[in-house]
Order: C-alpha cells, then sequence, then structure tokens
C-alpha cells in the first residue's frame, strides 16, 4: 500500500482500496517471528520496574481518566462534523431552532447560525486534539520516570502542563450555549468541571505545579519570551509551523 503524505484528503480505506477494505494482510510468518522476538528482547522485563508507587498510579490514572475525556469530547466532535458534512455542511433546522435562544452567535457576530455551530465544532476538534496529544506527552514523560527510572524531566512536565492549560481553556472560549464566557469565573468553572480537567488541580499538586506556574511557562513560551513562538502576538500558520521556541533538532 502506498503510504499516504496527506491526512486532509485522507479517505477511507473501503473508499481508497475496495478491493482490500474486506482484506485480512498476510504478514509471512518469519516477520512476525523476527518481531515478536525483538519485542521480547527489548520489553523491559516487569520484575525490574520499581518505580510504581502509590503516588505516581494516582497520577497515572488521573491522566488516563482525562485522556478518556478528551478522546471522548473529540469523537463526538468528529461524529457530529462527519453529520454537517455529510449534509454539505449544513446543520439540522431543528438544531438551528434550539440554539437560537443562546448567545453561540457572540464569538461570530457576522456568522448564521450554521456557520457558528460548525466554527465550534472545528474549535473542538483542534482544541481537543491539542488536549489528548498534550495529556499523552506528559504520560510519556511519566512513563519515563516511572518505568526506565529516568530523572523526571520538571521543565519538559511543566512545558506540557502549561500546553494543557492553553488546550483546555481554548475549549472554553466558544462554549457561549453553556454560558461560559472566557473570565475567571468560567476558567474556574472548566478547571473544576471538564470531564478533561476534572482533577486537574490535584494531578498538578502531585506534580508540584500550580496552575499560575503553567500559565507563566505558556505565556512565556508563546508570547513573552525572546524566542516566542507567536512573536507577532496573534496566530499564523507559518509561525505554529516553525517554531521558533524550539531549538534546532529539539
Amino acid at each position: 500500500m502506498k503510504q499516504v503524505t496527506d491526512i486532509k484528503n485522507l479517505m477511507p480505506i473501503g473508499m481508497r482500496e475496495p478491493e482490500r477494505s474486506q482484506a485480512v494482510e498476510e504478514v509471512p510468518e518469519e516477520v512476525i517471528a523476527e518481531y515478536v522476538e525483538m519485542v521480547a528482547k527489548l520489553a523491559k522485563p516487569p520484575q525490574d520496574i520499581k518505580g510504581v508507587k502509590v503516588g505516581s498510579l494516582e497520577v497515572i490514572a488521573q491522566l488516563a481518566s482525562n485522556i478518556s475525556g478528551a478522546a471522548s469530547i473529540l469523537q463526538d466532535t468528529c461524529e457530529h462534523l462527519l453529520e454537517t458534512s455529510k449534509l454539505g455542511y449544513k446543520v439540522d433546522d431543528s438544531f438551528i431552532e434550539a440554539v437560537k435562544t443562546t448567545d453561540v452567535l457572540e464569538p461570530f457576530p457576522d456568522a448564521t447560525y450554521e456557520e457558528a455551530f460548525i466554527n465550534i465544532l472545528l474549535n473542538n476538534l483542534h482544541m481537543y486534539m491539542g488536549v489528548a496529544g498534550e495529556l499523552g506527552e506528559l504520560l510519556d514523560a511519566i512513563k519515563k520516570n516511572v518505568i526506565y527510572g529516568k530523572p523526571l524531566d520538571t521543565k519538559n512536565v511543566l512545558e506540557e502542563c502549561g500546553d494543557i492549560m492553553f488546550y483546555t481553556t481554548g475549549g472554553a472560549l466558544l462554549y457561549k450555549t453553556e454560558g461560559l464566557k472566557p473570565s475567571k469565573e468560567s476558567l474556574d468553572r472548566l478547571y473544576k468541571t471538564s470531564p478533561v480537567t476534572d482533577g486537574m488541580a490535584s494531578l498538578f499538586t502531585c506534580l508540584g505545579i500550580t496552575k499560575e506556574e503553567a500559565m507563566h511557562a505558556n505565556m512565556d513560551k508563546l508570547v513573552k519570551a525572546a524566542n516566542a513562538r507567536y512573536a507577532e502576538g496573534k496566530y499564523s500558520d507559518a509561525q505554529a509551523i516553525n517554531r521558533a521556541d524550539k531549538a534546532e533538532g529539539e
């Protein structure tokens, strides 16, 4: 199969290669045997894993719960977008009637109700892909400490916590239909009630990080530092791709 190089236009396998959609890939037995042997040799023996303690298990469990919450929102968002795309990016009339009583248009004063709803879905797609990704990176940093015995990279952990704060806050900004506003009160509510951030305070406490420290670290990285990613103070694809805050090769 030719490797996909652009996920944007990826089609389901049944559309891309219908003759293979129901086929079972036959991997040569010698390749399977070689691969299994490699994994058996390289996977750390479980009896040698010494870093599993009550505290680390609680942090890992909380992270798993947050990842599950982000995945659930992401799945729902994709399903909603799939439905609208089947309708030519139109929204069902009954939904439009339901949201007319809300302030869903407030962030998009020139948009129709359909456009506003789709914008919210697209924002969710972006933010909760980000949340899930950053939670995964934080989990990976903790894995290296718990499983491999490597000292915890506290600088990286703080950065990942800041990134998680960015995406969870971004996911709240457009929730006008739930009465959330980009204010201290709404963010306090978000961090206490969101399925993704529920338990974030206890997670940060376990890691020895405050929400304020995570916010400052994220602001320094994105807009305040000499090598800030968004030195212009606003988003652009070029700055997002170039990542000025990352040293070459990092």
